[in-house]
């Protein structure tokens, strides 16, 4: 009985040893777990962009109402302002300085309006964004994944 070296498989180098089936079962369920929890980020991943996606639709409705609102109440200033201007040529000084006041209202009105949809449109962007990086960096570890032909 001679005793003639066998030849090793090896992962990685050639001169690693063939793993133990205990050490590679305990590998393959290592990477089943993370191919797991890679496909449960991406779901969360995917999850969290659909609620942005609805937050972002529901803040659009919101400020339309909004802009729908401010936009009649601006028509309803400037009825008052064309009222009062019909109204007598006496009071020209009163008739400007209220045409002023009104004008300024309606500008800060409109600025404020302008204000928070840019504020609500970064915040999407960036969600948007944020959430977009993650579901890449989710495929991507997935796609790199030893397990990935077996799910």
């Amino acid at each position: 009985m001679s005793s003639t070296p066998q030849p090793q498989l090896a992962f990685g180098t050639h001169q690693q040893q063939r793993p133990s089936l205990t050490e590679f079962v305990e590998r393959f369920e290592s990477v089943v777990n993370e191919k797991q929890d890679l496909a449960r980020r991406l779901s969360k991943a995917l999850d969290d962009i659909t609620a942005m996606t609805q937050l972002h639709q529901r803040t659009h409705v919101d400020f339309e109402c909004e802009r729908t609102r401010l936009n009649s109440e601006i028509a309803d200033l400037r009825a008052q302002l064309i009222g009062l201007s019909n109204r007598s040529e006496n009071g020209t000084t009163d008739d400007a300085r209220l045409q002023s006041l009104l004008a300024a209202k309606e500008r800060l009105i409109k600025d404020e309006f302008e204000r928070k949809f840019q504020e609500s449109a970064v915040e999407v962007k960036r969600e948007r964004s944020r959430f977009t990086l993650e579901v890449q960096k989710l495929k991507r570890q997935l796609s790199n994944c030893i397990c990935r032909a077996s799910g």
